[in-house]
């Protein structure tokens, strides 16, 4: 279950652009804090979702791997 509700959240940081808070992503996949949700999704990716989401933003490759360091 905790999978899958990762799984969507990757879905879900992309779209945070969109005006959506952390805690709002967290709520919704059924988290009842932040902080849970960002521990979960730390473990599951290696990144926070804010590290994750700056990943995202980036084309340059040397960007993205100072951004994971």
């Amino acid at each position: 279950e905790i999978h899958e509700r990762l799984v969507g959240s990757e879905m879900c940081i992309r779209d945070r652009h969109k005006g959506r808070s952390l805690t709002e992503i967290a709520a919704d996949l059924g988290y009842f804090d932040q902080s849970h949700f960002v521990h979960d999704f730390k473990a599951y990716t290696g990144l926070t979702p804010k590290k994750y989401q700056k990943l995202l933003l980036h084309d340059s490759f040397e960007e993205k791997l100072r951004i994971v360091q």
